[in-house]
């Protein structure tokens, strides 16, 4: 840019000039930036949107399967035995169980020695054997308690630790035991070390299964947690009880009707938000991000065609309207949970086909949610590339526009420049003239 020379001569506020007239020829490009702001925010809103239909789907795809639709609750008859918790896979019903033994790894401990940290001065080897695994242990004259340990510890499965147990003259004894539970878990130690402080291994607890009677048939298992012995029930053995304990399971309607609600308030949360994207206000002349897009509004009215149509399943229902979601005048949709609830009383496999059923209204906005909607080649995918296409090419053309004003300003100046350097020629010559003329008549 060349040096400014600001009314020097003329007394013009050239920089001022200049400015004006590039606020006139940035008139284009601030137009540009306006739209670039606006492509920016309806880009952020149809993220939004896009966030609101998925929420939809979320809670519908929650519900979609006959073994997710359902849930049931567990009620003991006496707590402390043992804990369990049902899923959409139970069988209502009561089950009488009683806990005859809890599964156990296996503990053993040798005897105390004055010093953990001691040379033992022994030779040999302590062979351990474990979940169908041998190791072999070498010891010799300078290993210690805590050697020994330290080396049963490596062993796969196996947990091996100094305890002191605060006996006054021999506090420390060396603790093995298995880390998994049941019978097949059971330690082998073969001790062939020799010398007069060669530890000796004592069982203290002895690995077995855990076993129940359930409804009067026994069951055993590795581990105390019985997750596969009665269907979509899990059981937790805690202690050994002397009598049977009662488990009922019933269906939780109430629950079902939440998993229902989470859908019915993921709807009213995307036709809410839509709403105040679409509202305008004559008044104010504001109108709202969406106002006029047609393609968001054909997602909405198809959802909303969905919401309120007959299908063709062929149970006691067929609408959601029919087992309680009623959609108002305002494109909200309300559970009616009274209704609900003497639904699932009435024909429970009916209301679950509503939601689970190839045919059924859920199954329709899913497809259309999922394939058409929020794909990665869908509506919402395509507006979001057309919006991002057009904000590329503003940032473009804002780019260009900004360097031909830069080009302007610098033609500019040099202009004013130029004029502010000619004046003062032409004023040099007038006072030469001036002078000579005067000199002249004298």
């Amino acid at each position: 840019m060349g040096t400014a020379i600001d009314g020097i001569v003329s007394g013009l506020d050239t920089t001022a000039i200049v400015n004006s007239l590039i606020a006139v020829e940035a008139a284009p490009m601030r137009q540009m930036q306006g739209d670039l702001a606006r492509a920016e925010l309806k880009k952020a809103k149809v993220a939004e949107f896009k966030t609101k239909l998925t929420a939809i789907s979320d809670a519908l795809n929650a519900i979609n399967e006959e073994d997710e639709f359902g849930e049931y609750n567990a009620t003991l008859g006496e707590d402390g035995y043992f804990t369990a918790t049902a899923d959409s896979e139970a069988i209502p019903g009561t089950y009488a169980i009683q806990v005859n033994a809890l599964a156990k790894s296996e503990v053993s401990v040798t005897q105390g020695y004055a010093e953990s940290d001691a040379a033992l001065s022994l030779s040999g080897t302590l062979a351990v054997a474990y979940d169908g695994e041998s190791t072999v242990i070498s010891v010799d004259s300078s290993t210690t308690l805590e050697q020994i340990a330290a080396d049963l510890d490596d062993i796969d499965g196996i947990q091996a630790y100094i305890m002191n147990t605060g006996d006054s003259k021999a506090p420390y004894r060396l603790v093995v035991m298995g880390e998994s539970t049941g019978s097949d878990y059971d330690i082998t130690l073969t001790n062939k070390l020799s010398g007069s402080l060669a530890p000796t291994f004592t069982e203290q607890v002895t690995a077995q299964d855990s076993e129940a009677e359930i409804n009067g048939i026994t069951v055993y298992s590795s581990s105390n947690t019985l997750d596969d012995v009665l269907p979509g029930i899990d059981l937790d053995l805690t202690q050994v009880s002397d009598d049977a304990i009662d488990l009922t399971v019933n269906r939780d309607d109430d629950a079902i009707a939440d998993k229902v609600s989470a859908f019915v308030d993921a709807y009213n949360a995307m036709d809410t938000y839509y709403g105040v994207q679409t509202n305008f206000d004559g008044d104010a002349g504001v109108k709202g991000t969406f106002f006029g897009d047609s393609a968001l509004r054909s997602i909405v009215d198809k959802l909303s065609n969905i919401v309120t149509s007959d299908t063709d399943l062929s149970g006691d229902y067929g609408t959601f309207n029919e087992i309680g979601i009623e959609y108002s005048q305002t494109g909200q949709i309300s559970l009616d949970s009274s209704k609900f609830t003497d639904a699932l009383g009435d024909n429970y496999d009916d209301v679950m086909a509503v939601f689970t059923d190839e045919d059924g209204p859920a199954a329709a906005l899913l497809e259309s949610l999922d394939d058409y909607y929020l794909a990665s080649d869908g509506l919402i995918a395509t507006k979001t590339d057309t919006i991002e296409d057009n904000i590329e090419d503003l940032e473009d053309a804002i780019s260009n526009f900004e360097l031909r004003l830069v080009s302007y300003e610098e033609r500019l100046r040099r202009q004013f420049t130029t004029m502010e350097m000619a004046l003062g020629q032409f004023q040099a010559t007038q006072g030469y003239l001036s002078a000579l003329l005067t000199t002249s008549s004298e």
